[in-house]
């Protein structure tokens, strides 16, 4: 027996069933797309109100802005003390944006053991914040009217009341002018000739600036003229074998001369006692 299948071929829908669909679908986007429109007006609305009324509030602290609290950072100690004492007589009172750069140079010029100074302000909080760093010196040196200036590794050249630094930072005695800054390279040539000290002790550390050149007084009263301040370790290693030679020959205090080093000649004499 043959099976037999039968079926119903779809049907269409009516046109008017098909319009009805359409027209309900094309509503719905209407109103999504109504209320993406009314809300991302009220929210550029709403961020326009907020900007307006920050800018109001932040202009007002801009003209009128007082200090209500000072806070020092980057010191401690006694300098952090200093600072903090300094812009306290800053507190109540109105301090306009010129201000802080004023005071900022101030505290520049009257601490120049200072710096990467920075004077801010918190405009809604009412802080006065002084951020500032001490220099790190390499050397000291004594001027002809007395003055003790010091050298830092950015090679500025500047003076510190504290009477404890001296006792700390190794001392170089300088002839001719010494300008406001010097050489980048002068604080590598310090900082390498300190170090020749583990070798050859010595007493006074001399440089002429304007011949470029260094003299070595050791302990035992012996003198080292280096002349050009260059190739210092191989001058060194050479100085410490003509030193042990007049030991042996009983010759110290002895004078090392090394002027003519780059002909290949050091020049040895007895120097008086």
């Amino acid at each position: 027996m043959r099976n037999q299948i039968r079926y119903r071929r779809a049907g269409r829908v009516p046109a008017a069933r098909r319009s009805s669909r359409t027209a309900r679908g094309s509503f719905a986007l209407f109103k999504v797309f109504l209320v993406l429109i009314v809300g991302g007006a009220v929210l550029a609305g709403a961020w326009l109100g907020i900007s307006k009324g920050y800018a109001l509030l932040t202009q007002t602290e801009l003209t009128g802005w007082h200090v209500k609290s000072v806070v020092v950072d980057g010191v401690s100690g006694h300098m952090h003390n200093v600072l903090l004492t300094h812009a306290q007589s800053k507190v109540g009172q109105a301090f306009p944006l010129e201000e802080a750069g004023k005071l900022r140079e101030e505290i520049i010029k009257n601490y120049p053991m200072l710096k990467k100074v920075s004077v801010t302000r918190g405009l809604l909080s009412g802080k006065l914040k002084i951020s500032a760093q001490l220099r790190e010196p390499v050397a000291q040196f004594q001027l002809p009217n007395q003055e003790v200036q010091y050298v830092d590794k950015d090679s500025v050249v500047y003076t510190d009341p504290s009477p404890t630094l001296r006792t700390l930072v190794p001392t170089v005695e300088i002839t001719g002018p010494v300008p406001q800054r010097l050489q980048p390279d002068f604080v590598e040539l310090v900082q390498a000739t300190l170090k020749l000290d583990r070798k050859l002790k010595f007493t006074r550390l001399l440089f002429d600036l304007q011949r470029n050149t260094i003299t070595l007084v050791l302990t035992d009263k012996s003198i080292i003229r280096f002349g050009k301040a260059d190739h210092l370790k191989q001058k060194a290693r050479y100085a410490t074998q003509v030193l042990d030679y007049a030991r042996a020959h009983q010759l110290l205090p002895a004078a090392l001369d090394f002027d003519f080093f780059e002909d290949g000649k050091i020049f040895l004499t007895q120097a008086s006692h």
